[in-house]
């Protein structure tokens, strides 16, 4: 049970602002010279270890940036801000300190802090009546804390044209936090992590940290997450970056991705084995021989989204086959290695243009750079997974939009759109899946069935070869957690949900990238139309067997909370 004791008091008040609206727990630091922001301290303390930290500041209303020496920083609206460090252990004892800075417009309202949270749980706010005991959300980490009060450092964070602020260089390891935020011995501090916009790089809460508790033919890779190959913090063609981008970060993608196509790569640049994700049957599935493309016929069909031509199979607990055409919004991914394909992943067709996937499935590894559209081919209508039947049309892709914040080393924003060349041609079994319409928030499909189809492993792990479908209900964030703190609480964040019973059904290796859907509300039977709201982003490995283990839950991509990059993408 989560239990918060004594926090230390430090009240200091700053000029044209509002005075902490909990001096137990927060303070604001004495004004220095900067106009433009403030600096605070949190303290912490805590009667039972807390196995990571998730920390969420809610401001009075919006800033420019939130920096910090903890963890991640990010926000979707720059009002609500979370950080996150899933490697920190509080411990049970002396209170411990964490610092951050908020930047804002000097002529404008200078913000206040409103809302503190911890792991989920309200410790600090405006209205007391806010105050609520909750389940906490932890994370796992192996850092222990350094529980005294940290000095203040001697230098500030000093800003740099591009909204980066830096420390002196620290003395530590570049695996160590700065003062009480993790540095063991060292005084100097790194580099903050910051948030000012959409635009996001790489976290260094994640530095030389390997999420090698799962295996590396599980729905995901083990890849070590050093920061060598990060060097895009956006995805989309070259010309179409976030406004947020700094102008010197705009001037770098344009000398990095001189003389690149529409993917960042090169024209000279060749794929090799390691340049792509291989898949969740690598271990287990020899390639195809390409088929000869057939032509598109062009034609046109009044056929709404999410719509199903097809009588559909009854759903049972466990995987179950479907029949063609049953859901003929499932695509399936293919490298293409000269006259080979490779099966790789699943997707959802969203459009007659478009296809909705994972990023991990169309990012070269360790990074969040796309492959080459040269090597991939997209197959609708796709029923049999080692055959190429009738009803199968394939598609080359013309470009290939990664999330912007896409991060590798924990799957978040885990999301990826493609575009086809030709259209699709829409008929009984090639039909486009909606988007979600109904409410984003995850209340609203928690402990509700949501089907997932794909040609995963089934409950013998046996590759399935004809398309097969499970039901399974959406849980809690904090019950996935608990499920496996060690796993879940690396790859969970506010633009995901878990899924799944436990108990054998769930979506195998094979099944990354696909859809679950659910059926719009007010529809039902032959007349239901079903909309996409996740997909398939990571799941626990059963070790050294390159099948993933149907005992815990899958994290998917929650599509309902990335809407508007999407349709913004596909506008494009």
């Amino acid at each position: 049970m989560f239990k918060l004791i004594s926090i230390i008091v430090f009240v200091h008040h700053v000029r044209s602002q509002n005075p902490s609206p909990c001096p137990e727990i927060f303070s604001y630091e004495p004004r220095g010279q900067e106009e433009d922001r403030w600096y605070g301290v949190v303290s912490l303390q805590t009667a039972e270890d807390l196995d990571g930290v998730w920390l969420k500041i809610t401001l009075d209303r919006p800033a420019e940036l939130l920096g910090n020496w903890f963890g991640e920083a990010h926000s979707s609206d720059n009002q609500e801000f979370t950080i996150r460090n899933p490697r920190y252990k509080l411990e049970a004892g002396p209170p411990v300190s964490v610092r951050f800075f908020v930047k804002y417009n000097a002529a404008s309202t200078i913000p206040s802090l409103k809302v503190i949270k911890l792991n989920g749980k309200t410790i600090c706010t405006s209205s007391r009546d806010d105050i609520v005991s909750t389940t906490p959300q932890l994370h796992i980490s192996q850092i222990r804390p350094v529980t005294s009060r940290p000095n203040r450092p001697n230098n500030r964070p000093a800003s740099s044209e591009e909204g980066a602020y830096l420390n002196t260089k620290p003395s530590s390891s570049s695996g160590n936090r700065g003062s009480a935020q993790g540095n063991h011995g060292g005084s100097s501090q790194e580099r903050p992590s910051s948030h000012g916009g959409s635009s996001q790089e790489r976290p260094d809460s994640y530095d030389n940290h390997q999420t090698n508790n799962y295996n590396s033919q599980s729905t995901t890779s083990s890849y070590n997450t050093n920061n060598n190959n990060n060097n895009y913090s956006n995805n989309r063609r070259p010309g179409s970056q976030s406004n947020s981008i700094s102008n010197n970060h705009r001037e770098h993608e344009s000398s990095t991705n001189s003389g690149r196509n529409s993917n960042g790569l090169s024209a000279g640049e060749e794929t090799t084995h390691s340049d792509f994700f291989p898949g969740d049957f690598a271990v287990h599935r020899p390639s195809q021989a390409r088929p000869p493309s057939k032509p598109s016929t062009l034609s046109k069909r009044n056929v709404g989204c999410g719509t199903v031509a097809m009588k559909a199979s009854p759903l049972i607990s466990y995987g179950q086959n479907t029949t063609q055409g049953q859901w003929p919004w499932h695509v399936a991914l293919y490298h293409i290695q000269g006259a080979q394909l490779l099966y790789t992943c699943g997707g959802t067709l969203i459009s007659e243009n478009h296809v909705l996937t994972a990023a991990h499935c169309v990012a070269k590894p360790q990074t969040n750079r796309p492959i080459d559209t040269k090597d991939l081919s997209v197959y609708l209508g796709k029923y049999h997974l080692k055959k190429f039947g009738d009803g199968t049309q394939d598609r080359d892709v013309t470009d290939i939009f990664i999330h912007p914040q896409y991060n590798y080393s924990v799957y978040f924003n885990d999301i990826a759109v493609l575009k086809l060349k030709t259209p699709a041609d829409l008929n009984n079994y090639v039909r486009p899946c909606c988007l979600w319409e109904d409410g984003t928030d995850i209340e609203y499909v928690l402990n509700k069935l949501g089907t997932v189809v794909g040609w995963g492993f089934d409950e013998k792990r046996q590759i399935s070869d004809t398309l097969m479908q499970a039901q399974m209900p959406v849980v809690s964030t904090v019950n996935c957690i608990y499920s496996n703190r060690e796993f879940f609480s690396q790859f969970t964040f506010e633009k995901t949900y878990c899924a799944g019973f436990r108990n054998g059904t769930t979506v195998c290796n094979g099944d990354s990238g696909g859809g679950m859907v659910f059926p719009k509300a007010g529809t039902s039977g032959h007349n239901t139309v079903w909309q996409i709201r996740g997909i398939v982003s990571v799941g626990v490995a059963l070790q050294g067997q390159g099948v993933c283990d149907p005992r815990h839950y899958i994290v998917f991509t929650d599509v309902a909370k990335h809407l508007d990059w999407i349709k913004q993408v596909m506008r494009e």
